[in-house]
């Protein structure tokens, strides 16, 4: 490695929605930042459907009214349960909830809330370097940090070093691939999607309502992102997507053409307007979230699934946790695992708790008793506590959580009535 060039409190990898939130909450407070984003901005992202537990962090960063002014209004959720459906509108939350006075989320256009957000951690005094990768990094207890960052146009490489690196990566989990410590998780499900030129038929796609539907072990999602463009994607097993014997374009094309819910919820013939995006194995989880000089934040940390649009409020959530814990410790030593490791287990609680949820709903999917079950057995209580789960309050839930999985589990093994 070579003689370092600069020194930072932060490197953050990633300029989506966690890097460019710790990179504004620690620019903010003095701190000198860089984020390095391997991509050029613009760029196309899946992740549309916003919660409302959010909302509390946008204002903190001071965007709330540039996403009031470019974003659609997402009231809340539908999902349909062959023909029956559940649904949760986020005003009927309960009175602790997050967001109780607040109960309306964004759907939005993926590329333009992230060059919102970087934007806005550039004006904050973050310095941001797009195209650059991280080639090499050196973790060791009680230094600084290392790292080798690689300008992609120019090919130069340059050497810094900060009290902590933070990998918000994303997908592309560049500290947790090399470490070694990233690995799927049970759920084993990918998913394909693209933008439509269509109009909404279904009462609550009209509304700007997120609305999704079962099938076989997966399900289907239709999220408004304008006036007449749909976002439309298919989470599906990856052995069902590899039985279908179809290239991405195909798959979609043919769930689109062949499934019952989109005759009624789209105009016939939706003309597609972006390219196919086909995404492998989505559910993923690391061994360890924090090490000496690091921490994995968002995506780069785990992904359950996309089920109930958790993904971006889950990286907003820890980036802001992984910051403000930054900002408690001394600004003159750098960091150590021992300062992260509250976050590592109070991470670990929200994932168990989601992925018990999730498989819940998977249940539901390949067993029709416990998918007709679910929607005659919703009481006001359990309604209220479905519309606080599903506007982000998801940790705060444990026991309705855990309910419905093992409700799920007791009818997979007295009742299994396989799809």
């Amino acid at each position: 490695m070579q003689n370092v060039k600069k020194s930072y409190d932060a490197i953050i990898i990633g300029a989506g929605p966690a890097g460019s939130t710790i990179a504004t909450l620690l620019a903010k407070k003095g701190q000198k930042v860089l984020v390095l984003e391997k991509e050029l901005f613009p760029r196309f992202h899946i992740g549309e459907s916003l919660l409302p537990a959010s909302n509390a962090i946008w204002d903190r960063l001071g965007v709330r009214e540039k996403l009031d002014e470019l974003f659609l209004k997402k009231p809340g959720g539908r999902w349909y349960y062959d023909d029956q459906f559940v649904e949760s509108c986020f005003g009927d939350c309960d009175t602790f909830a997050s967001f109780k006075d607040d109960a309306i989320a964004y759907l939005v256009e993926r590329e333009i809330l992230d060059q919102v957000l970087i934007e806005n951690s550039i004006d904050n005094g973050a310095e941001v370097r797009f195209e650059h990768t991280v080639t090499d990094m050196v973790f060791e207890k009680n230094k600084k940090s290392k790292i080798t960052a690689k300008n992609l146009v120019t090919k130069e490489e340059e050497t810094l070093e900060a009290r902590c690196v933070f990998d918000c990566s994303g997908m592309g989990a560049v500290i947790g691939k090399k470490m070694g410590i990233r690995k799927k998780n049970s759920l084993n499900r990918m998913s394909v999607f693209a933008h439509f030129k269509t109009t909404a038929q279904e009462e609550r796609l009209k509304e700007n309502w997120f609305v999704g539907a079962m099938i076989h072990n997966g399900w289907v999602w239709t999220i408004p992102i304008s006036k007449d463009v749909i976002s439309i994607g298919v989470v599906d097993t990856i052995k069902n997507y590899k039985d279908a014997k179809a290239n991405p374009e195909k798959f979609l094309q043919d769930k689109i053409s062949s499934l019952p819910y989109f005759k009624h919820a789209i105009s016939a013939q939706p003309e597609r307007v972006s390219s196919v995006t086909c995404m492998g194995n989505l559910g993923f989880t690391s061994t360890k979230l924090c090490g000496d000089g690091w921490v994995l934040v968002g995506d780069a940390a785990l992904f359950i699934d996309p089920c109930y649009s958790s993904g971006v409020h889950m990286a907003l959530y820890t980036a802001q946790l992984v910051a403000d814990r930054f900002l408690e410790l001394p600004h003159d030593k750098p960091v150590n695992e021992k300062d992260y490791r509250k976050y590592d287990k109070d991470i670990r609680k929200h994932e168990k708790g989601v992925i018990k949820l999730v498989e819940s709903f998977y249940d539901a999917s390949t067993n029709k008793k416990f998918r007709k079950w679910v929607p005659a057995h919703v009481t006001p209580t359990t309604y209220k506590k479905f519309c606080t789960v599903t506007g982000g309050d998801l940790h705060r839930n444990k026991l309705f959580t855990h309910t419905v999985f093992y409700i799920g589990r007791f009818f997979n093994k007295f009742f299994p009535d396989r799809v």
